[in-house]
């Protein structure tokens, strides 16, 4: 039994194309170690490229809202002197209205 056992995981792995382990790509192991090195500089390492750019569209980010904000604030102020002449108007009209109303 075990004779036939034997033969059957043979053919089993005969038919699943088993080859045993797959061996790596020719020079992989080199450039894995180039690669490591390259990224190293006085023992420690670079910042990655996504956070580079991560960095910079933050930075971008940043700028647009504080001129956003400076423009907000800008014509908040420049509307604040025509604020006073426009609640004038509302009040004479509500005024009129309730004068109106009541009579």
């Amino acid at each position: 039994m075990d004779k036939r056992e034997s033969e059957l995981q043979r053919l089993l792995r005969a038919a699943r194309g088993e080859s045993g382990a797959p061996d790596m790509p020719y020079g992989f192991d080199t450039r894995v170690v180039a690669l490591a090195r390259s990224t190293q500089r006085d023992g420690r390492r670079d910042v990655p490229a996504v956070a580079r750019l991560f960095t910079r569209i933050a930075a971008a980010a940043v700028i647009v809202a504080v001129f956003a904000s400076a423009a907000t604030y800008w014509q908040l102020e420049e509307n604040d002197e025509l604020a006073e002449p426009l609640s004038n108007a509302y009040a004479m009209v509500d005024t009129a209205i309730n004068s109106e109303l009541t009579e």
